[in-house]
């Protein structure tokens, strides 16, 4: 089973998009409690969000267009778990992007995300998801991070 998870986080030349930082909190949820390691895109916005980061990539895309085809080549194989994008409609248009290009599901929203005995328990809005078996489902999965306001 792959060991990694993406968090794509966009913000503004000020700063991370609040909403956009559950898909950082989730991430960093996963290497604390199931060892994982996790890595982060930032999009629009210097610097990252805190956490223990692996691997950081900064991209100036403008549109999830431009970048679903950069993150495609990075995720495209076993290495990684999940990618999560923040609840944000850029990081609802690049799941969604990403998901078509690589033939991955979208689970959204997911407001808790846990590795158990292989499997993922995901829980969203109003009711908890079935387990994913992610080790005998082919590529990544996507999830979108869900903050509630």
């Amino acid at each position: 089973m792959a060991g990694r998870v993406l968090a794509v986080v966009d913000g503004t030349a000020t700063g991370v998009h609040r909403r956009a930082l559950a898909a950082a909190g989730l991430a960093q949820r996963l290497v604390s409690e199931a060892g994982l390691a996790a890595d982060v895109v930032v999009v629009g916005f210097p610097g990252h969000p805190p956490g223990r980061w692996q691997r950081a990539w900064r991209s100036e895309a403008s549109s999830p267009q431009g970048l679903a085809g950069e993150l495609a080549g990075i995720v495209n194989g076993d290495e990684y778990l999940a990618v999560i994008g923040g609840d944000t409609p850029f990081g609802r248009e690049l799941c969604a992007r990403l998901a078509v290009r690589l033939g991955a599901p979208v689970v959204a929203p997911v407001l808790s995300l846990r590795l158990q005995g292989g499997s993922c328990v995901l829980s969203g809005r109003h009711n908890t998801a079935p387990l994913l078996q992610l080790s005998k489902s082919p590529g990544p999965h996507w999830w979108q991070s869900h903050t509630q306001t």
